[in-house]
């Protein structure tokens, strides 16, 4: 069984073979596809035998995410998109191209673009900022759900949505208050969801990564001060890798959560106050 290079070029063993996956056959879209994340999810559903949409803003990123999965998967099974969450007729398009490639409409809808924004106190924020994290991590997270979750239902089909929100919705991190605010509502909006989608057949949960390495977490502090920050917050005393974050979205994805809906499920290594 060869192994998978993940975004940090660490090896995740693929304990599987091909076929026998937990996800084997479902047609998973999976939005902010080209890092982080994002990426990470897509090269654990890839081993767990999904097709594949990914979706990202940027093209190039995408296509890096399309050659990682070249490397231990035939890539024509995939399809990639490049797609503006905001943009509601391109969401729209995105769910008629899933369909037209796959036949069907997606089976697992995992939201996973979002942005951080500044790091700024409330006093210092312009508000600007404020509305672009929301009409990314709130507008672009619902757009996509009910677009594809509307094909579902039409189509009469069971399906999963994850959403990725945010431990800090259950923590206060000093100048993050506006990315907490958004993925507060990201967490709201998945627990309504459940409730209304549950009789379609369809759940929906979300996940709330603590710090994690990332392309969006990077910039947002000094080299050594998101690591200082980890080892005095956390019970595990690290950051995590986002291939850890992806193998809970699978869980949550697959059929062996089927009686989980609703659920916030903190991955945090144990941040203090959100466990």
């Amino acid at each position: 069984m060869a192994d998978i290079m993940t975004s940090t070029g660490a090896a995740v063993n693929s304990r599987l073979p091909h076929g026998a996956g937990m996800l084997q056959g479902k047609v998973a879209v999976v939005t902010g596809a080209g890092s982080g994340i994002g990426r990470s999810t897509c090269l654990a559903m890839a081993r767990e035998g999904a097709l594949l949409a990914l979706a990202d803003i940027n093209e190039a990123a995408v296509a890096e995410t399309l050659s990682l999965l070249a490397e231990a998967d035939d890539a024509r099974r995939h399809l990639t998109l490049r797609l503006d969450v905001t943009d509601e007729a391109a969401v729209e398009d995105a769910v008629r191209a899933v369909q037209d490639f796959f036949g069907r409409p997606a089976d697992v809808i995992v939201n996973s673009a979002g942005i951080m924004g500044p790091v700024t106190a409330l006093l210092d924020l312009d508000v600007k900022e404020l509305r672009a994290a929301y009409r990314i991590n709130v507008e672009g997270t619902f757009l996509v759900m009910r677009s594809f979750v509307r094909a579902l239902k039409e189509a009469g089909r069971p399906g999963a949505v994850v959403n990725i929100s945010s431990v800090g919705r259950l923590t206060c991190f000093p100048k993050r208050g506006h990315y907490a605010a958004t993925k507060g509502a990201v967490s709201v909006l998945s627990q309504t969801a459940s409730r209304e989608w549950a009789p379609l057949g369809i759940r929906c949960n979300s996940v709330l990564p603590g710090m994690v390495d990332t392309p969006m977490t990077q910039g947002g502090a000094p080299p050594g001060v998101r690591e200082q920050m980890c080892k005095s917050m956390t019970s595990l005393g690290r950051m995590a890798q986002p291939e850890e974050i992806a193998e809970v979205v699978v869980f949550l994805a697959s059929d062996r959560s089927s009686y989980m809906t609703g659920a916030e499920v903190p991955v945090s290594g144990g941040i203090f106050g959100a466990v």
